[in-house]
């Protein structure tokens, strides 16, 4: 809410300090439910939202890629906005990346929906919106005995060749996918039983750009997804 006083004929009148100071403290002990600002971020915020406009470019099985613009100046409503979309079925919680970088997402229920929601710039590129496993701690997924591990390729950056290492608590069918950064998947190096342990896979990105891609390992409704880094 904005925080004014209005007088009878419709002007302006300063808030009495009794009613600013227990406003101040009941926003103080509920600050978690409010958002705080001056009123010249928060109108910018306003009319940033309500000119932004929010196409989806592209969905698989796995990712979802959407497109965020708005006609306002970039140098002035460059102002991060909150938003959410509903996780199709079978996902259990999501990953946001804009401009390759991680976005700060968290699940939120609404009965018996679930939605990812995360807080993005309009015009500063395409947001990816990943498939999780559901245990995503900033840029990878925690490790525990009983689920399968993705580690990091090595070397990252690549150029041309990199080797991908995973560990399976137990034997089960595994997928491993390549995804670009706009969320289309560009290689699968893996889709078959595999023992429990250890396993090594060699990526050979001939004939793709240098840029951002993701790999992405899935065993049942496990998924992670790590960043690597191709240069051409």
């Amino acid at each position: 809410f904005l925080l004014h006083g209005v007088d009878n004929d419709g002007g302006y009148s300063p808030v009495p300090s009794t009613v600013l100071r227990e406003t101040l403290a009941h926003l103080n002990s509920t600050q978690a439910d409010y958002w705080v600002d001056s009123f010249g971020n928060v109108a910018r915020y306003i009319k940033e939202r309500d000119a932004v406009s929010i196409t989806e470019t592209a969905a698989t099985d796995s990712s979802i890629t959407v497109q965020i613009t708005d006609t306002l100046p970039d140098a002035i409503f460059n102002v991060p906005l909150s938003m959410r979309r509903i996780l199709p079925s079978g996902w259990g919680a999501a990953t946001a990346w804009q401009n390759d970088n991680l976005v700060e997402t968290e699940m939120v229920h609404v009965g018996a929906d679930t939605y990812v929601q995360f807080s993005a710039i309009p015009d500063q590129g395409p947001i990816v919106i990943l498939k999780s496993s559901g245990t995503h701690v900033q840029d990878k997924d925690v490790y525990t005995a009983e689920s399968p591990f993705l580690w990091q390729n090595y070397p990252n950056p690549f150029n041309p060749t990199t080797t991908i290492r995973f560990n399976l608590a137990k034997a089960g069918h595994v997928t491993v996918k390549i995804i670009d950064a706009l969320g289309k998947e560009v290689r699968v190096l893996l889709d078959d039983e595999q023992t429990e342990g250890e396993h090594s896979l060699q990526f050979h990105a001939d004939g793709l750009e240098s840029g951002v891609y993701f790999c992405c390992l899935s065993e049942g409704h496990f998924h992670q997804y790590l960043k690597m880094v191709l240069l051409q």
